[in-house]
């Protein structure tokens, strides 16, 4: 993929290729994008850019266009769009992924368990935020997620807990499962039972706020590892974030920085009650 020459990339799913990075959009040019659910449509006007956007139903959705010129935004129903104003005539956009702004709780859509004195390695997808800024000082112009969850409460009480995104899971334990899609990023969660019971995993409460995001050379999205530690009596002991990356990330590239760097903060307020 040249990003500076337009070139455009469609893929089919089971192929990804970068859709990140810094891309020109020379004056009267639209440069159209696909991640997964969400389409972009980003066009150089005189002293302007106008941004159009569209997001589709189906959150795994593998679609994938990288930096396609087009002659117009699709007339189709759904797409809103939004205008920035910028000096210049060629302007470089550059897009980044991020992760959630809140906790993602994960449900599993069947039940699963850990049973007594036993390890499980789950690998989770989280959909990803897309940021796109402009210009050589990459002046910030939005933030969208590529599908936005529905929200949550988590917390053993109205007044203990907070707020958070809901996602489901089917819970894989071996990243082979995992459809490669565009939109969403891989967690991989160590859950060790320490306890002399079985651990009945219902959801997950996944801090995407302190982790950040990574590419691996497939183009796989992903993120850092997290274990959770449950006690020989049943608590909760440990939730860590590990900082060296799953094997399975080969040749791995840090893309973005955790949203939130105070992680023992972020911890004693979402992971009060981590496993529900």
């Amino acid at each position: 993929m040249k990003t500076a020459s337009g070139q455009s990339i469609t893929l089919e799913p089971g192929t990804l290729e970068p859709w990140w990075g810094t891309f020109e959009l020379p004056l009267g040019a639209v440069r159209y994008f696909r991640i997964g659910p969400w389409a972009l449509w980003v066009e150089r006007r005189a002293r302007e850019i106008r941004v159009s956007q569209k997001q589709h139903s189906d959150p795994l959705d593998t679609s994938l266009t990288v930096s396609q010129i087009v002659d117009n935004v699709a007339d189709e129903p759904g797409i809103t769009s939004e205008r920035y104003a910028i000096e210049g005539r060629s302007v470089p956009i550059q897009i980044e992924p991020a992760l959630a702004d809140r906790p993602v709780v994960v449900r599993t859509d069947e039940p699963f368990h850990v049973l007594a004195d036993d390890e499980a390695t789950l690998y989770l997808t989280t959909p990803v935020w897309i940021r796109v800024s402009a210009g050589e000082q990459k002046k910030h112009l939005f933030e969208r997620p590529c599908y936005r969850p529905s929200d949550t409460w988590f917390g053993r009480t109205t007044r203990e807990g907070e707020l958070c995104y809901a996602g489901v899971t089917t819970a894989r334990l071996t990243l082979d499962e995992l459809t490669l899609r565009p939109g969403r990023a891989v967690t991989q969660v160590r859950i060790v039972n320490q306890a002399r019971t079985p651990l009945d995993l219902d959801r997950l409460n996944l801090p995407t706020p302190a982790l950040s995001v990574f590419a691996a050379a497939d183009h796989r999205l992903w993120t850092e590892p997290v274990q959770i530690t449950r006690d020989s009596a049943g608590a909760v002991q440990g939730v860590t974030i590990q900082k060296q990356l799953s094997q399975q990330a080969r040749d791995a590239v840090r893309l973005t920085d955790p949203r939130n760097q105070d992680q023992d903060n972020l911890f004693s307020r979402a992971f009060k009650a981590l496993l529900g």
